[in-house]
């Protein structure tokens, strides 16, 4: 694989020293060789940082900084990059071992393809077990994009210039829903239909600290980007207004989830049809 570009992934980790370890093996069992993996630890108070000094591989690069935050992180961490491709792993979740090289090839096949995810198995803390398969062509995740973020983050791999193009990520909640957007301003999508990460819920993540209310603010303006520049906007209204209205009952002190389940079970349904597309 010597003729195979480079890929760099982009680990932020933050007080994850229970799980970092076998976060960054998954990635080091890659058949894919050309990889760096940069762990970039904002400010962790446990032994993050520890754990993953003592993974002797030179393919590591280890950046530690004061606590900036997830969305400073991320976008330090792929300023250090140096691959043609940037992937993402979060420090609770597995790659799966082809994944790399199945990203790269699919992206060397499709030069316009700027953005490129997978399917994934997804684990709650509870252990509950279930896949996250979102469509996989670009018409149709066009469509997902307004109602909701069709992209597991640790499963994307993206082209550096796409990257630099979209101007990096955004400040604020939703920072890689509308970074997405922006990205599909000038580049196609694609996601693989096959479960290459295992994505771990745990209480302890950066979006289980979110305030609810605030997380619903973040998917609204998110939505309300994607109507503006993706279009057409009118079939964003609907999303919009659950959403709207979820937030408004966050405010109340009600419980979205209970309240809306029903509902957003049918948006499940409806969003499985946007494979058809």
């Amino acid at each position: 694989m010597s003729n195979h570009p480079l890929v760099s992934v982009v680990m932020p980790v933050y007080d994850a020293a229970d799980t970092v370890d076998v976060a960054v093996r998954s990635l080091l069992s890659q058949n894919y060789e050309p990889l760096e993996v940069l762990v970039i630890d904002d400010g962790s108070t446990d032994t993050t940082a520890a754990v993953v000094a003592s993974i002797h591989d030179s393919r590591i690069r280890l950046l530690r900084r004061d606590h900036q935050g997830l969305v400073k992180t991320l976008n330090y961490g792929c300023a250090q990059t140096r691959g043609k491709y940037i992937a993402r792993l979060d420090a609770d979740d597995v790659a799966h071992e082809r994944r790399i090289s199945t990203q790269v090839d699919y992206l060397q096949e499709h030069s316009d393809v700027g953005l490129l995810g997978t399917w994934a198995r997804i684990v709650s803390a509870e252990g509950e077990e279930g896949t996250f398969e979102p469509p996989v062509s670009d018409s149709a995740l066009r469509r997902y994009l307004l109602w909701d973020n069709p992209f597991v983050h640790s499963s994307v791999m993206f082209r550096r210039v796409a990257f630099q193009e979209a101007g990096t990520y955004p400040e604020g909640l939703a920072e890689e829903y509308r970074l997405w957007i922006r990205m599909a301003q000038s580049w196609k999508l694609a996601v693989l239909s096959a479960p290459l990460v295992t994505h771990r819920i745990h209480r302890v993540s950066y979006t289980r600290r979110q305030r609810r209310a605030a997380s619903l603010g973040g998917r609204f303006r998110a939505q309300w980007e994607a109507a503006q520049t993706l279009g057409p906007w009118h079939q964003a209204i609907p999303a919009l207004g659950v959403t709207a209205g979820a937030y408004l009952l966050a405010l109340l002190g009600g419980q979205p989830e209970a309240t809306l389940r029903g509902l957003v079970r049918r948006m499940s349904h409806r969003a499985r049809r946007f494979r058809e597309g």
